[in-house]
């Protein structure tokens, strides 16, 4: 019985970990001038996609931000690793590796 209380234990402390660490796989590209914000929130974005991956290298899928954003010239695009992210790759032990791409256009763009 103990040693099940410390592999949860373990489990748990290992989670806590790696989703406290989730804001440092924050990847921001700007093309052209750039997407504007024009008010909104940082959470607020035009698009957004799943890019996945299998075994954290190999890409299931063919989701870039130059296809996420469309014929658009300026745009920001904001790859991250969220918590829901964090906890699939976590679940599955590394298998499935989904990550985040956000774009926000230039208003001349929408």
């Amino acid at each position: 019985m103990k040693s099940t209380l410390r592999q949860l234990t373990n489990v748990v402390a290992f989670l806590l970990i790696t989703t406290s660490l989730s804001s440092c796989f924050v990847t921001m590209h700007y093309v052209g001038e750039g997407g504007t914000y024009d008010g909104k929130t940082i959470s607020e974005y035009d698009v957004k996609k799943k890019k996945w991956y299998l075994f954290s290298g190999i890409p299931l899928d063919d989701v870039t931000a130059d296809k996420v954003a469309g014929d658009a010239k300026n745009y920001t695009a904001r790859e991250t690793l969220s918590f829901g992210d964090l906890l699939l790759y976590g679940l599955t032990f590394g298998i499935a590796s989904p990550r985040t791409i956000r774009i926000s256009k230039s208003a001349a763009e929408k």
